[in-house]
């Protein structure tokens, strides 16, 4: 398989408003009687076998323990998508993890900050890089500086329905 890496410019791509990716995540409603929420209902019946009901009651199925180890989500379109970014690009998705706000939708990336967790002398490769991730659909570029979207179908941090909007 051939992978074709254009030379586009970071300054080549449209910038945005609003993230333009959440539309593209899919969810699907959890019916209310399948069980697998968090808390079910059941109906006590008498110890000799009868099914006389004697009572009902609820039970959180909720663990009473917490994973506090930091995770990152990547999704398999990102995985699709990786190997068409170029080296800069790859490295600097690698250092996106540790910026990546729970639950959020937006990332600040400082370009000094870049450079130097990459050991880069010059802004050649991060420009280059940050292109790459935008011509990839991994980010897209905002109007304020230094702020990009990130796309929630192929990396995030937390729980992605809370991006949903209730109309």
């Amino acid at each position: 398989m051939e992978i074709k890496i254009t030379n586009m410019k970071l300054s080549d791509f449209p910038k945005h408003d609003q993230n333009p990716f959440i539309c593209k995540i899919k969810f699907r409603k959890q019916e209310d009687n399948n069980n697998t929420g968090k808390r079910i209902n059941v109906d006590f019946i008498n110890l000799d076998g009868r099914t006389k009901k004697i009572g009902s009651g609820s039970f959180n199925l909720e663990s009473p323990y917490l994973d506090k180890t930091p995770f990152v989500r990547i999704y398999k379109p990102a995985f699709i998508r990786l190997p068409r970014l170029s080296q800069s690009g790859i490295k600097i998705f690698s250092i996106l993890f540790d910026e990546l706000i729970f639950n959020g939708s937006e990332i600040y990336i400082f370009k000094d900050d870049i450079l130097e967790k990459c050991g880069w002398n010059t802004d050649k490769p991060y420009y280059q890089g940050m292109a790459s991730l935008v011509e990839n659909e991994f980010l897209a570029c905002s109007h304020s500086p230094n702020i990009y979207f990130i796309n929630p179908t192929m990396i995030f941090r937390g729980n992605r329905t809370t991006l949903l909007k209730d109309d």
